[in-house]
């Protein structure tokens, strides 16, 4: 259901930070759907789009699926508007080199 790109390996538009066990979890989601994506495979035309195999609302929970850096930091996704997160932490980058006096953020401190 995400989109993606037929002339660059069929890669996402959209870079993915997901959970380390995601990934485990993705590899059983294909592992339960083996004969079908192998089916898609073989059937697949390089010049047509492929059509989604996995289950859509399984590969969406997995996509979505939150850590704790992820609820304190936040995430978007693109193309998934439910994997979108707001973050809970407000982090600036020091802006200049040479010494300067302090400016507490007012908005932050509240």
């Amino acid at each position: 259901g995400l989109k993606h790109n037929a002339k660059d390996g069929n890669r996402t538009q959209a870079m993915l930070y997901l959970p380390a066990g995601v990934i485990d979890d993705l590899v059983a989601l294909c592992e339960k759907h083996r004969t079908e994506l192998e089916e898609a495979l073989a059937a697949q035309n390089p010049k047509d789009d492929i059509s989604p195999v996995l289950p859509t609302k399984d590969l969406a929970a997995h996509l979505t699926s939150r850590t704790a850096s992820i609820n304190l930091f936040g995430r978007m996704l693109a193309e998934l508007p439910a994997g979108h997160v707001e973050a809970a932490v407000q982090m600036a980058p020091a802006f200049s080199v040479h010494r300067s006096d302090p400016q507490p953020d007012f908005f932050t401190a509240v």
